[in-house]
């Protein structure tokens, strides 16, 4: 009778091995998908260590982060299928025992070994649960995945978002040669922002502005104003008008951002540059061999819905530049907190004006970073643009489009849907440029 029961046992033993096994077979499979994912995504790493190092981005520590992280889901995953795997190998020996000891004349060995039929009878009713735990194991995997996604798109999303505020490729505008410097003070998320693009076949506009404080919120103010520009300096030839109605349309949505922005309009078939600045730092204009400050005419935007702005106008000539920058790089500072000061920004541009505008703004960081001693740690943004030998033929376009989008971007259409209230005035020739002076004057 006892020998029955050994044999019984050691049929248990190998059924409850079969069981372990399978639990064992979906930890496994589990494990070397792991694997693979893992494997493909180092390769992605290493090609990115390899490339230039101005090509690599946040996305390359992103990626990183999540190699290291699957990393400890593989460990994991290879310690699960090895248990399992032992104890489908000791039910396995556990039943050969069984066996040769059934075959033998041992009887109190035989009793001890019946004590197995307890753990067998919890191993046997968990055969239905290897299918349980297969679904359960695909629907931790598509987690995982889906925490992975989201956790990148949070990676990224700062980036691509930043791209919009400073792009690193701005549109060529014959006649004009452009060049742009930006730095987010920490992270990526700034409220700097500038643009260069076409408002007419005539007429370019450049912008260069600051918004108040560091936040997300600062950088979706600098969103909104960037692209409600854009809308508004094809409604109104001059500057000033444009800056009033993006006032008027902000302070609607009354919040604490108080943005500063120099625009520039360069009208290649008047020959002349118009200009704006809203409580913004000194842009500098080399003209006539010398330099010229551009001070703001009027407020920072969202102070007051009735802020009044002028513009002004000079008539400007081939080899003419401008640079424009935002408080971060003139308010660089020493240790003894003396900063570094529009005037120097202004000295560096009469110390070499025909430098190429990508090298002046180079020489420019350069030389703040070394006066500040050390890194700029506020967000930082310059933009310096020269007028070419034949800009105001070359910078002339037929059958210009002014629903052209930049950046992806559909300016009408995009404008139009960040403030839904906007109501947008006829373009004419009546606007704040009457109240405008007609020359810059140095002083």
């Amino acid at each position: 009778m006892v020998t029955i029961l050994l044999v019984a046992v050691a049929v248990l033993c190998f059924a409850a091995s079969i069981s372990w096994l399978r639990s064992g077979l979906v930890h496994f499979r589990y494990w070397k998908n792991l694997l693979a994912e893992i494997g493909t995504q180092r390769a992605t790493a290493t090609e990115s260590e390899n490339g230039d190092e101005d090509e690599q981005s946040e996305a390359d520590t992103s990626d990183k982060d999540i190699v290291e992280r699957e990393s400890d889901l593989v460990r994991q995953a290879r310690y699960d299928y090895l248990k399992l795997f032992h104890t489908f190998s000791l039910y396995v020996i556990l039943g050969a025992i069984c066996i040769t000891l059934a075959a033998t004349n041992n009887y109190n060995a035989k009793l001890v070994l019946l004590i197995l039929v307890i753990p067998l009878a919890v191993s046997i009713s968990w055969i239905n649960l290897s299918e349980r735990e297969e679904r359960a194991i695909a629907r931790r995997k598509e987690q995982e995945k889906r925490a992975e996604a989201t956790l990148t798109q949070d990676q990224l999303a700062p980036r691509a978002w930043a791209e919009r505020l400073a792009p690193e490729e701005l549109p060529e505008i014959e006649g004009l040669e452009v060049a742009k410097i930006y730095q987010a003070g920490s992270g990526l998320i700034a409220g700097d922002f500038y643009d260069v693009f076409r408002v007419s076949d005539s007429r370019m506009a450049a912008v260069i502005g600051d918004v108040a404080g560091k936040d997300i919120e600062s950088s979706i103010t600098a969103f909104q104003v960037k692209y409600l520009l854009r809308v508004f300096l094809r409604q109104f030839r001059d500057p000033a008008q444009a800056l009033e109605e993006l006032n008027r349309q902000l302070t609607v949505h009354a919040n604490e951002d108080f943005v500063s922005i120099v625009v520039l309009l360069f009208d290649a078939e008047a020959g002349v540059l118009r200009y704006a600045s809203a409580g913004h730092p000194i842009a500098w204009l080399w003209h006539d061999r010398e330099i010229h400050p551009m001070k703001f005419t009027g407020p920072v935007v969202m102070l007051d819905s009735a802020s009044t702005f002028y513009s002004r106008e000079i008539t400007v000539q081939p080899g003419d530049v401008v640079l424009m920058y935002t408080d971060g790089l003139s308010e660089a500072r020493k240790s003894s907190s003396e900063i570094f000061g529009e005037e120097r920004v202004g000295d560096m541009l009469r110390r070499d004006p025909n430098v190429s505008v990508d090298v002046m703004c180079k020489q420019i960081l350069d030389t703040a970073i070394e006066y500040s001693e050390g890194p700029i740690i506020d967000d930082m943004a310059m933009l310096a643009i020269r007028l070419k030998e034949d800009w105001m033929t070359a910078s002339r376009v037929s059958n210009f489009d002014s629903n052209s989008s930049v950046n992806g971007v559909s300016d009408n259409n995009g404008a139009s849907n960040l403030l839904k209230d906007s109501s947008l005035k006829d373009s004419g020739e009546n606007s704040s440029s009457d109240k405008s002076s007609k020359e810059v004057k140095s002083s």
